[in-house]
């Protein structure tokens, strides 16, 4: 998986990374994983195969399912994809960005929790 750093690209593409510890999907997340389910948020209540409301991200409804089920409702109800992340996810995203853009050496003046926070992808001390 790309993760998107460019905060526009991310918004154009519809994507939002949460981490994996804000527990977005609660006990849902062992069927979410064992059936490869996308997440989806939006600010009015969706159709899918799991659907419940959580903290706020898009919106407060989230629903879980295939995309090739699910997608064309989805698209039409405004949603977002939620993905989430851990600190590794985060931080391996950041560096390879900077790396490909030459700004890797720069990076070393930074802790990990703060690179990724520059580039607002989620980091818990947790």
């Amino acid at each position: 998986m790309d993760i998107i750093i460019n905060q526009e690209e991310r918004s154009n593409n519809h994507v939002i990374y949460v981490h994996i510890n804000d527990r977005i999907a609660g006990d849902r997340i062992k069927q979410i994983k064992e059936n490869h389910y996308v997440i989806v948020s939006a600010p009015r209540p969706l159709l899918g195969t799991l659907k419940w409301q959580g903290p706020f991200t898009h919106g407060i409804f989230y629903a879980a399912g295939t995309r090739d089920e699910w997608g064309k409702h989805w698209d039409r109800d405004d949603t977002w994809e939620i993905i989430q992340l851990t600190n590794d996810d985060s931080i391996r995203a950041v560096k390879a960005y900077l790396e490909r853009r030459g700004y890797l050496e720069w990076a070393s003046d930074y802790s990990d929790k703060e690179l990724v926070e520059m580039y607002n992808l989620p980091w818990s001390d947790r």
